[in-house]
C-alpha cells in the first residue's frame, strides 16, 4: 500500500482496537469497509489507468479484516487484526510519493522548490515525468525531456515510460490546466486512479480576460488543493469556483523561491552574456504571443519601434528580449511578416552589439542578467515584483467587441496601475529607460507595497512551506477518515 492507503488502515485498526466490545458495531463497520471498497472501484472503473497496486493490496487487506470481523469476535478478534495490521505496513510504503507532471521547461519553475524540498525530505519519494504539450504554435524542434534529462541533470521519466497504476503515487502534480497533452494524464484521469492531485498555476494568475483558464477549468475545480500567490488571488479565485471554494489555499508561489538571494544570481548567467553586457545597464523586454489589436495583451507592434530606436541610439544600454516561446510563429502564421523577415530584424537587432535575443530553455538567466523589465500585462508583471527591480507594463486595453465599451484587462489593476510604471502614450517606453539609465526608482516604495499585499511568502521559502503542509494534511485526513469508519456504529 502507498502511504496514504497505509495511515488510513493502520488508523482503522487501531480504532477497532481501542474500541471496548460493548462498543464495537461489527454490522456497521463491516458495511463501512464494504462502502470503501465499492467507492473505490466505482471511482477507478472505465478509466484508462488500471486499479493501482496499492489500492489492489488495500482492497485486499480491507477483505481480510471483513472475514475476521464476521468470524470473530473481541478479544480474540483484536489479536488477529494487529497481527494483520503489523504484517500489511511491514510491506508497505512508508513514504509519501509524490509524481510531478511536467511539462516545457519554463513550467519548471512551478515545480522545482517543492520537488527538491520533497526529494531531500525522508519522508518523502519525488518522482518526475515529462508530459508532452501538443499546440500549433509550439516549436517541435525542443526535445524538452532531453533538456530535463541531459542539461538540467533531473532524473525524469517520459510519460509513456510510467504507470501510475503500477507507482501508485500518492499525490500528482499537474503543470496546466489545458487538455493538450496524452489522454491519460487529463485530470478526469489522473483523479481516477491518484488520491490527490495538485495544480500550482505556471504562471501568476494576472490576466482577467482569461478568468476562466485562470480559475475554472475542471482541473481547478477537481484538484485536492489549488495553490495561489496570496490571499487577493484567492478571494478572486472564488469568484469562478465550482466547487465553493474548498480546495483553493494561499500557500505561496514556488517560483517566488527563484528570487531568494536574487542579486547574486546575476553570477550564474552564462559567460558569453556576461562578456557581451559588459556590465552595462540591461533591460528584459519581455513580449507576448498575442499581437492581434483587442487580443490578450501583446504590444510587440505597438512599442517596437519606440523601445528598439532606444538601444539602437544607446548603446551604452543592453536590452535582452525575450519573446514568448510561441511568438514567432503566431507572427509568421498570421501573416505578419514572413519567416525572413523576422530573421532579418533578428540579425540586425543582435548586429548593433547591446542586443541578446533569448529563446532559451530557462527564462531565470534573463531575469538575473536585468536591472528592470519592460513587460506585456502577463504574469511576469507580477512574478517580476519578486526582484524588486524597477518594472514597466506595456499596457493594452481590451474592449468589448459589440459594445465598444472598455473592459479591466488585468486583475487588481488599480493596485497595479499603483504600484507599477505604466506604458500608455508615445514615449512613455523611452521615459522609463532614460530613468532606468540614470538609476532612478520614484515609484520604489509603492511596488513594494504592491508587492507586500499581493504576494504570501513563507520565510524557510514556498517550496519547503507546500512540502510541509502537504504531508501534515494528508495525513490528518487519512488519520481522520480510517478513525470515522471504524467508529461507525
Amino acid at each position: 500500500m502507498n502511504f496514504s492507503r497505509s495511515v488510513y488502515f493502520k488508523e482503522f485498526c487501531d480504532g477497532i482496537l481501542r474500541l471496548p466490545a460493548s462498543e464495537f458495531s461489527p454490522g456497521s463497520v463491516s458495511m463501512g469497509i464494504s462502502n470503501e471498497i465499492e467507492r473505490i472501484v466505482n471511482k477507478q472503473a472505465g478509466g484508462y489507468w488500471d486499479i493501482t497496486k496499492s489500492d489492489v493490496t488495500f482492497i485486499r487487506h480491507m477483505k481480510q479484516l471483513l472475514a475476521l470481523i464476521s468470524e470473530k469476535a473481541k478479544p480474540e478478534l483484536d489479536t488477529l487484526i494487529a497481527n494483520l495490521c503489523e504484517q500489511a505496513l511491514s510491506v508497505s510504503e512508508s513514504k509519501l510519493k509524490v509524481v510531478f507532471l511536467t511539462q516545457e521547461t519554463y513550467c519548471w519553475p512551478s515545480f522545482e522548490s517543492v520537488y527538491r524540498a520533497c526529494d531531500q525530505d525522508e519522508r518523502y519519494t519525488a518522482q518526475l515525468v515529462y508530459i508532452p504539450f501538443s499546440h500549433p504554435n509550439v516549436d517541435e524542434t525542443i526535445d524538452y525531456f532531453t533538456v530535463y534529462k541531459e542539461k538540467m541533470g533531473l532524473p525524469i521519466a517520459r510519460h509513456n515510460e510510467y504507470s501510475i497504476s503500477e507507482e501508485s503515487p500518492d499525490v500528482a502534480f499537474i503543470a496546466k490546466p489545458y487538455d493538450l497533452i496524452p489522454m491519460q494524464y487529463h485530470i478526469d484521469e489522473v483523479e481516477k486512479a491518484v488520491g490527490r492531485s495538485i495544480y500550482v498555476s505556471y504562471g501568476l494568475e494576472i490576466t482577467s480576460y482569461y478568468s476562466e483558464y485562470l480559475f475554472g477549468t475542471a482541473l481547478h475545480n477537481k484538484a485536492w488543493r489549488f495553490i495561489v500567490y496570496g490571499d487577493m488571488v484567492r478571494q478572486l479565485a472564488l469568484k469562478y469556483s465550482k466547487c465553493e471554494g474548498r480546495n483553493i489555499v494561499a500557500w505561496g508561489h514556488p517560483r517566488a523561491d527563484c528570487y531568494i538571494s536574487f542579486k547574486e544570481k546575476r553570477d550564474s548567467i552564462p559567460p558569453e552574456w556576461k562578456e557581451r553586457i559588459a556590465g552595462r545597464k540591461t533591460v528584459l523586454w519581455n513580449s507576448h504571443q498575442t499581437v492581434k489589436p483587442n487580443e490578450g495583451y501583446g504590444t510587440f507592434f505597438k512599442w517596437k519601434d519606440e523601445l528598439l530606436s532606444f538601444f539602437y541610439n544607446n548603446r551604452n544600454v543592453f536590452l535582452l528580449w525575450r519573446p514568448h516561446p510561441f511568438m514567432s510563429r503566431v507572427i509568421i502564421n498570421d501573416g505578419y511578416m514572413t519567416e525572413a523577415e523576422l530573421k532579418e530584424l533578428e540579425s540586425e537587432l543582435i548586429s548593433w552589439g547591446n542586443v541578446i535575443i533569448d529563446k532559451s530553455n530557462d527564462y531565470l538567466d534573463a531575469v538575473y542578467a536585468s536591472d528592470a523589465i519592460i513587460t506585456d500585462g502577463t504574469s511576469f508583471c507580477l512574478e517580476y515584483l519578486y526582484s524588486g527591480n524597477p518594472l514597466l507594463l506595456t499596457y493594452k486595453p481590451l474592449y468589448d467587441d459589440k459594445t465598444g465599451e472598455s473592459l479591466e484587462s488585468l486583475l487588481f489593476e488599480d493596485d497595479i496601475f499603483k504600484g507599477e510604471y505604466v506604458a500608455l502614450e508615445q514615449n512613455d517606453v523611452t521615459s522609463f529607460l532614460e530613468m532606468v539609465m540614470k538609476n532612478e526608482d520614484p515609484k520604489k516604495n509603492e511596488r513594494m507595497e504592491l508587492t507586500r499585499k499581493l504576494f504570501t511568502n513563507n520565510p524557510e521559502g514556498n517550496g519547503e512551506h507546500i512540502k510541509n503542509r502537504i504531508y501534515d494534511e494528508i495525513r490528518s485526513e487519512e488519520i481522520e477518515a480510517g478513525g470515522r469508519v471504524a467508529y461507525s456504529r
